[in-house]
């Protein structure tokens, strides 16, 4: 069998959800029987500095904002390293605004609607000296609610936080969701 025990969780990881520079497997509580959405770091390798700064960073920003109790931010149960492998245990969602999108069967008020919850979200982090970095159709998690969609920013790895709130540092994110103006590394065009 591929399910390995973690904590309180068995992971099963032959069920992936998800891919990223991670991979997002289904996690079954050992306790209540709920099933999670765990995301699979391995934090050995080449570029393990970098792997594991994000692993921290994500547990971190998650943390804080669920602190807040913000309604549309990924939930964090639980992080920890096991044998040079980071894991996230976080609230399964039934997919990501991409399969939505693909789907082309969203009307206009469920547009609007998603479209209200992502600002919202983005809201929440700007005001606690947040940049999440990466927006893009793949990190906006979505599940059913009746005719409408419950919606949640994912993935802050590569988000950082901003002392000052004006200023992010270097290029992060997906190449071909970053605004120009970062891709150039030029602020106001210049």
């Amino acid at each position: 069998s591929t399910n390995t025990t973690h904590n309180d969780f068995i992971i099963h990881a032959q069920n992936v959800v998800g891919f990223g520079n991670s991979q997002v497997v289904l996690a079954t509580s050992r306790v209540t029987g709920q099933d999670y959405a765990a995301k699979v770091m391995n934090l050995s390798g080449i570029q393990r500095k970098e792997t594991l700064q994000a692993f921290y960073n994500e547990a971190q920003i998650l943390k804080q904002l669920n602190s807040l109790q913000s309604p549309n931010i990924v939930e964090l149960s639980c992080s920890s390293i096991s044998n040079q492998i980071g894991f996230l245990i976080m609230e399964k969602m039934d997919g990501d605004l991409l399969d939505l999108i693909l789907e082309e069967k969203l009307q206009l008020p469920q547009k609007l609607n998603i479209f209200k919850q992502i600002c919202y979200a983005l809201k929440q982090c700007h005001d606690n000296g947040i940049a999440h970095l990466d927006i893009k159709p793949e990190n906006v998690l979505v599940s059913a609610l009746g005719d409408s969609y419950i919606v949640k920013l994912a993935d802050f790895g590569t988000s950082q936080m901003c002392q000052d709130r004006n200023t992010v540092y270097g290029v992060k994110g997906t190449l071909h969701y970053n605004a120009p103006e970062v891709f150039f590394q030029s602020v106001d065009g210049l």
